[in-house]
Parts: C-alpha cells; sequence; structure tokens
C-alpha cells in the first residue's frame, strides 16, 4: 500500500485543526449577534451555515487515527507528531528573535512618544494610556503563559512519577493478591495520615517515589510504626531525614534479598540420558579372548588361521 507523508502529517494535526475552526465558528457567531439592530435578520441559510459550523467534527484519538495504518504509516505519524512539538518548541525563540531584529531595523516604531507628534493634548495622553495598557496586558499574557507551561512540566513530571510507581509496585508485588494487600495497607496508613507526614518535606517525598524500592519503602512505613518512629523523631533538618531514609532503604532491600534467597527457585532438572558406548575399530573384537584348551569353538577358530 502506497503511503502518503502529508496524510500522516495531517492527522497529527487533527486536534489543532479542529480547535482553529471550532473557535473560527464561535467568532463568526459573536459577530452575528453583536451586529447592528438596524441590519436585517440573518436569513435560514445563514442560520444553518453559522449552526453547522458551530457543530464543528470532534477530534479523533490517537487511535482512531492510527487504525487500520500499516507498520510506515505509524511510524511517520509519530514522525510528524515529534516535529510539530520541535516546532513549537522553537516557535517562541523565533518570534522573539524577529522582534529583536525588527527593533534593530525599525527603532522609530519603539521610540518613546512625544507631545510634538499629536495634535492636542487629549490624543497624546490617551495613546501613553493605551499603550501603558497594552504593556500591562502584554505582560499579564506572558505571567499566564509562563504558569501554564509550568504547571504542563510539573504534571508530566508528577505523570512520569506514577508510571514508574506503577512500574516498581508490579515487579515487587507481581501477583494480585500482594499487590491488593500493598495498595489496602498504604491507603489505610495515608488515610491515618502518614501521607501527611511525608508531605511535609518534599525531597524526601520524591526520594521514596524514585527508588526502585519505593513502594516497599512505603509498605514498611505503612505497616510498622517504629519505622516512622525511626525517620521522623529527632530528625531537625532535611537532610536528617535524607539519612535515616536510606538507613530505611538500606534494610528494605536487604529484606528482599533474604527473601528472594529463602523462596526455591523452579529449576527443571534435564532427562538423563544413556551414555553412548564408544564404537571400536572395524575388525578388532572387545570381547576377552578365551583359552583353546577350555573352549571348542575357540580352538577351531585357532585352526582356521
Amino acid at each position: 500500500m502506497d503511503t502518503n507523508p502529508e496524510e500522516i502529517n495531517q492527522g497529527v494535526s487533527t486536534d489543532s485543526a479542529t480547535e482553529e475552526t471550532t473557535a473560527g465558528a464561535v467568532e463568526t457567531t459573536t459577530e452575528v449577534s453583536n451586529a447592528d439592530k438596524g441590519t436585517e435578520e440573518p436569513s435560514q441559510e445563514q442560520n444553518s451555515a453559522t449552526s453547522t459550523a458551530v457543530e464543528a467534527k470532534p477530534a479523533q484519538t490517537k487511535a482512531q487515527i492510527l487504525a487500520g495504518k500499516s507498520d510506515l504509516e505509524k511510524a511517520q505519524y509519530s514522525f510528524y507528531k515529534q516535529l510539530n512539538k520541535e516546532k513549537s518548541k522553537h516557535k517562541k525563540e523565533m518570534d522573539e528573535l524577529l522582534s529583536r531584529l525588527d527593533k534593530l531595523e525599525h527603532p522609530e516604531k519603539y521610540a518613546p512618544k512625544t507631545r510634538d507628534q499629536y495634535k492636542d493634548d487629549d490624543s497624546f495622553i490617551n495613546d501613553l494610556v493605551q499603550d501603558k495598557v497594552n504593556a500591562i496586558l502584554q505582560k499579564r499574557m506572558e505571567e499566564e503563559q509562563k504558569a501554564l507551561e509550568a504547571r504542563s512540566a510539573q504534571e508530566a513530571i508528577e505523570k512520569e512519577y506514577r508510571e514508574r510507581a506503577d512500574q516498581n509496585i508490579k515487579k515487587l508485588y507481581p501477583t494480585p493478591d500482594e499487590e491488593k494487600n500493598f495498595r489496602s495497607v498504604v491507603q489505610d496508613a495515608i488515610e491515618r495520615g502518614l501521607g501527611d507526614l511525608l508531605d511535609t518535606d518534599q525531597e524526601l517525598s520524591n526520594y521514596i517515589l524514585m527508588s526502585p524500592v519505593g513502594p516497599a519503602i512505603m509498605y514498611e512505613l505503612a505497616s510498622n510504626e517504629e519505622s516512622v518512629k525511626r525517620l521522623f523523631e529527632g530528625a531537625r533538618t532535611p537532610i536528617d531525614l535524607q539519612f535515616r531514609i536510606r538507613d530505611i532503604e538500606r534494610d528494605v532491600i536487604s529484606g528482599i534479598k533474604a527473601k528472594e534467597a529463602a523462596t526455591p527457585k523452579n529449576t527443571v532438572t534435564p532427562p538423563q540420558t544413556e551414555k553412548p558406548k564408544p564404537v571400536g575399530k572395524p575388525g578388532v573384537s572387545k570381547e576377552a579372548k578365551k583359552s583353546i584348551w577350555d573352549d571348542d569353538k575357540a580352538l577351531i577358530d585357532f585352526m582356521r588361521r
């Protein structure tokens, strides 16, 4: 089957295109509603067109886009998706560079405004106020954009933490019963206040979450009150907590290794086969020769030689 990279690239940008269509449709509806009352009411065809535009086609999921696609098309989809990410990531840098270049090439556009450029004081003051308002709005938009990017980055980190924690849970508690017991014990301890204790120090929480035996550490703290006292009692600084959580981690790892050593491994014994007898040289018998005086057959064989 022939593959068209442009179709794959279009599939990658389906979500953004749908959003733009919806935004444009809503803007069109707003303009219609804000029209002068003296104008004629829109016809039924115009209402139908506006309603159709508002009812935008829902965005397709990744699974829907790749349904029935070949391996090559799926690879091209991933490539163009990553390419679009890189473009959006560097777009802000390019915009800043173009803005700086425009200031260098057209400094008069960015020069401070003076009274001589206006006919009267009112126009001059209104323009200055408008510039001030625009600067405040621009600054607020930039702050909101930075906050949005920070939230997105934090959400990505938290998602990675959760995925890594789930992988460690599956590794340390492989059976459904073990995992169910783990989640029940830990959840009960968190509701009784263990979560609030751990959240008092973000570095401590992150260390447990990123540790390969993090779930086992949480289970130890949730099921053993002495371990909680060992961690928190007398700890005056975050460094104290770091040293103590490492000691608990070492004990947990030792316990896991001891448990693995005590668990009998299911080894398969290979079947025992009889060793084949070596084959001798042709014409040479391995049997012991009998005395010609005791055996008639041996005597006859001797005489035939």
